[in-house]
């Protein structure tokens, strides 16, 4: 089984992952099960079905429609004539994670007791490096006189209400 690097539609910000499976000749089908936990109870709708079933001639499927930052559990069944087979081993994917850090930290006073801090935004917003259309729901800023940050001083969130879309 092979496993791709999920892509997302910057419409609508669904996810697409697709995992393939060996042809073998002499089945009918292939029955593919998603689900959010190892028990596969309950199984999660792909494509509008909660049991997607595709010919024995192709090798693969797309899952799309999937929630950016859940863990969905993957397994596959082949049948043939005579009967189903046990399951594939079980395949676990997060579709996206973190954000990377941001970018070109700086910080220029600003004031006698003011900086003006800036930066860019992370290149990865958890579906790899260059791939947009993922909300960022903000950033937090850390102000300490500690280089390694063990005390604290000050802490801001910047737009969480935002919802900002970075391209």
């Amino acid at each position: 089984r092979t496993c791709a690097k999920p892509a997302v539609d910057a419409g609508t910000g669904a996810v697409d992952y697709n995992a393939s499976a060996v042809l073998e000749s002499n089945l009918t089908l292939y029955e593919v099960q998603v689900a959010l936990g190892r028990s596969f109870v309950p199984l999660v709708a792909v494509g509008g079905q909660t049991l997607l079933r595709i010919a024995s001639n192709l090798t693969s499927a797309v899952l799309d429609g999937l929630d950016v930052g859940s863990k969905y559990y993957v397994r596959v069944y082949a049948e043939s004539r005579t009967g189903t087979s046990l399951p594939s081993l079980l395949l676990d994917q997060s579709v996206g994670g973190a954000p990377s850090s941001p970018r070109s930290l700086a910080a220029v006073v600003s004031g006698q007791l003011s900086l003006n801090v800036s930066f860019r935004a992370p290149a990865d917003l958890g579906l790899g490096e260059g791939v947009g259309g993922v909300a960022l729901l903000g950033y937090g800023v850390d102000l300490s006189l500690s280089p390694a940050f063990d005390v604290i001083a000050a802490s801001f969130s910047l737009g969480a209400d935002a919802g900002w879309v970075v391209a």
